[in-house]
């Protein structure tokens, strides 16, 4: 699923790509993990320039601000393996380790080396072409999609190190729509902001080397599914000792739909939904509750309803977080 993440992360985009024109040269002036960088303290990049991927290690860190959707404070992206062909980025937020295994977000886990390619279901996503240059374009499946991608060499992309060169990307499907924008900074040795046309991402607020701290592992598991229509369909399904939380997904669209859901946890207890609303014209959503993983049986108590024509799903999935240290 996509790289975001309704209830914790969203992304800030830097500005518009346009064709690369004549610029000149800019240096790299690193500092922490960028430091670390071996050639890039000093060199001087053009639009000539050719980079290669850069290496990793276990500790180098990226923080992150989401923006677009939510509220969400910031998050580290953290190397917590490494190995000649891959590393294993984990997050110290809980919330973006429970989306990361709801939806299998692209950035984290696995990202092969050779490339910084992430991984959805096992399959590389292929964010950049190294050596990289200006002109470097490429093709990739990201979100089950077919996406094409260009870059262009700019001298001063914003930086929590201040402005750097690096290389600006641009990712389009096959009907020419433009789906994603985000950079490569070498002086980071990662990029600086994602950003998707749909609204959301992050930007990278900074960059730090031998991180220390916790982070944390999130599995999930798919109890119901459900799918509304004009009648209201109901459900239970029983969550396993030991979760941190229950997954509430709405997501669809219909030409007219009231929301109003409550399930009723194992205590007797009800929870509301997503916020009840009323659309008299046609709408969509994607929503996530995320409620106390209480052991036992649930139930669907008022699930989503609409008249005919368009449709929802409902899913619940129980999630168990786990904390390690670096």
């Amino acid at each position: 699923m996509r790289s975001v993440l309704v209830l914790t992360l969203a992304l800030v985009a830097a500005g518009c790509i346009g064709p690369s024109e004549p610029v000149e040269s800019a240096s790299v002036t690193p500092t922490g993990v960028a430091a670390e960088a071996a050639g890039l303290v000093g060199a001087v990049l053009d639009r000539n320039a050719s980079v290669d991927a850069p290496e990793w290690r276990v500790g180098d860190a990226w923080t992150i601000e989401s923006t677009g959707v939510g509220d969400a404070g910031p998050a580290t992206l953290v190397v917590v393996a490494a190995d000649a062909g891959s590393y294993q980025v984990r997050p110290s937020s809980e919330d973006l380790a429970t989306f990361d295994a709801m939806f299998d977000i692209s950035y984290v886990g696995r990202v092969r080396a050779s490339d910084l390619a992430g991984h959805q279901q096992d399959q590389p996503v292929k964010f950049f072409d190294f050596p990289l240059r200006d002109g470097s374009a490429w093709s990739t499946t990201w979100d089950g999609l077919d996406v094409s991608l260009r870059a262009g060499f700019q001298p001063a992309i914003p930086t929590p190190l201040g402005p750097q060169p690096g290389f600006v990307i641009q990712g389009t499907t096959a009907d020419g729509a433009t789906y994603v924008e985000y950079d490569y900074v070498p002086a980071l040795k990662w990029w600086s902001h994602l950003h998707f046309t749909e609204g959301y991402g992050f930007q990278v607020t900074g960059a730090s080397s031998n991180w220390t701290g916790q982070y944390a592992v999130a599995t999930a598991k798919t109890l119901l599914a459900l799918a509304s229509g004009a009648g209201a369909p109901a459900g239970t399904f029983t969550v396993d000792a030991e979760q941190t939380a229950v997954a509430m997904l709405l997501a669809g669209g219909a030409e007219a739909f009231v929301r109003g859901l409550v399930v009723v946890d194992p205590d007797n207890t009800e929870h509301a939904g997503p916020d009840v609303e009323a659309s008299p014209t046609p709408a969509g959503t994607f929503e996530v509750v995320l409620l106390p993983g209480k052991a036992g049986q649930w139930k669907v108590a008022a699930p989503a309803a609409h008249p005919p024509g368009g449709g929802f799903t409902l899913t619940f999935h129980q999630v168990a977080v786990q904390k390690l240290a670096l």
